[in-house]
């Protein structure tokens, strides 16, 4: 049996009985004995975050999400305080977050056998997708600047970059990928897709939007980035982003493990990096005016575009 659980969400039996209501004293059924009573959840402690793919920060309203185990939790900054939870509809851990540019949709990447893409709409709470294309573990999810696409790649086992047009639960393109993929991004015109993983891989995808979205699963084709000349480092990269100093750049930023940024021009060949001595970092963010580098002990580093 399945009712309504924390922000609106289905939710399995297991967690039915969870809401973000108030607490209530125990009523004494018919027969004298407690009759069954809806427990409240009103605080998420702890968290199941792996890395910068499992937390997603609302464009619109800043808001910030985290997986802990099978629930979605919401946090504002500005209230500092959680205010809504999502679950997940099968107890599934979830390993992977993003939202859409226009803030109304997060779309979340399940762990284990058999994963599924979900689609929430945050503001109902509702599920409006639940994407199936995938044999392993889901390790990151993004949607492109229209949010007309979603893209999910998952771990190293599944091997799949998987493209739909989450609407109509269809899948648009769908490519293999022999790597640990650990971070993904759309150009800001949905022309291009650059995945950023394990064993130096940095690769970007062709994107054909109208073609995509025909109803027919196409291959999608692949370039790597070219990174003869950089600094010693383990080319282990853990984030990737595109700048958005001009409309329809191809210009991207990747992050390595070892804390090294790098930056790569239109043609995909490395043009300057630079160091940014931290012992570990987590995920990479541009703007048009600045560069944000999420580093170890609490530190980011800002840069200049260039």
């Amino acid at each position: 049996m399945k009712k309504e659980g924390a922000g609106g969400a289905v939710a399995p039996a297991s967690m039915a009985d969870i809401t973000n209501g108030g607490s209530k004293k125990p009523r004494r059924g018919a027969q004298g004995g407690l009759a069954e009573q809806q427990m409240n959840l009103e605080k998420v402690i702890g968290n199941t975050i792996k890395g910068g793919a499992s937390v997603a920060v609302n464009p619109v309203t800043g808001d910030v999400a985290y997986p802990a185990g099978c629930v979605v939790v919401f946090y504002s900054p500005k209230r500092h305080r959680q205010f809504q939870y999502l679950s997940c509809i099968n107890n599934r851990p979830l390993s992977c977050l993003s939202f859409s540019q226009c803030g109304r949709y997060l779309a979340a990447g399940e762990s284990g056998r058999q994963p599924s893409v979900l689609v929430w709409d945050v503001k109902t709470g509702m599920l409006q997708a639940e994407l199936k294309g995938h044999s392993f573990s889901i390790n990151v999810v993004k949607f492109s600047s229209d949010g007309k696409l979603l893209a999910s790649v998952g771990s190293q086992v599944d091997g799949r970059l998987n493209l739909w047009q989450w609407r109509g639960g269809a899948l648009a393109g769908n490519a293999r990928v022999v790597c640990e993929v650990k971070g993904l991004a759309f150009s800001e015109d949905g022309q291009s897709l650059v995945t950023a993983g394990s064993k130096g891989h940095l690769k970007h995808w062709a994107v054909d939007a109208g073609g995509l979205l025909t109803g027919k699963c196409k291959p999608l084709k692949g370039r790597r980035a070219v990174v003869e000349g950089g600094p010693p480092m383990s080319y282990d990269f853990v984030d990737v982003c595109f700048s958005v100093t001009s409309k329809g750049s191809m210009e991207t930023y990747a992050l390595s493990s070892d804390g090294f940024l790098l930056f790569f021009d239109a043609g995909r060949v490395l043009e300057k990096w630079v160091n940014l001595k931290s012992k570990a970092v987590r995920s990479v963010s541009a703007t048009d005016r600045f560069v944000a580098c999420a580093c170890a002990n609490g530190l980011v580093r800002m840069f200049h575009p260039t």
